[in-house]
């Protein structure tokens, strides 16, 4: 999608199973239930996404997935199914953009299935996902 000037890619990440009570919060279980299912461990269904906002001179990425860090027991637990690495999801957007190309990251917040793919595996080593970068998050999620 472009807006004047500006390309918007949503950039598919995978999916997940998250418990439902903080989802919806304080709105009951018997009513959500009716329009939003959930299995035996109380978890529902999400997709993840990041979203690429691209100019002539900028490429930022807004949150990143939970990247490639995980075992596989927390997989399991966050109930993580058809992950998409955010390389092969640049990629995939028909941008023409690789991880090189970003100038700025984004982090809502840094939850891992938000902040995640923030880095990677390389080798031995954790390292930006992103080398020319600049990362932004909010003071309060230092605190």
């Amino acid at each position: 999608m472009k807006i004047g000037g500006v390309n918007f890619f949503p950039l598919f990440l995978g999916n997940m199973k998250i418990c439902g009570g903080p989802v919806f919060g304080i709105i009951p279980k018997r009513i959500w239930n009716k329009h939003v299912f959930c299995d035996n461990e109380n978890r529902v269904a999400l997709s993840m996404y990041s979203l690429l906002v691209a100019r002539d001179n900028y490429a930022i990425i807004l949150d990143t997935g939970f990247g490639d860090k995980m075992d596989e027991r927390t997989k399991r637990s966050f109930g993580i199914e058809n992950t998409v690495s955010i390389e092969k999801a640049l990629e995939e957007s028909n941008s023409g953009l690789y991880t090189g190309d970003i100038t700025h990251c984004i982090l809502s917040h840094l939850h891992v299935d938000h902040a995640g793919g923030a880095t990677k595996k390389s080798g031995d080593k954790i390292v930006p996902s992103f080398p020319n970068a600049k990362y932004y998050i909010q003071g309060k999620e230092f605190e």
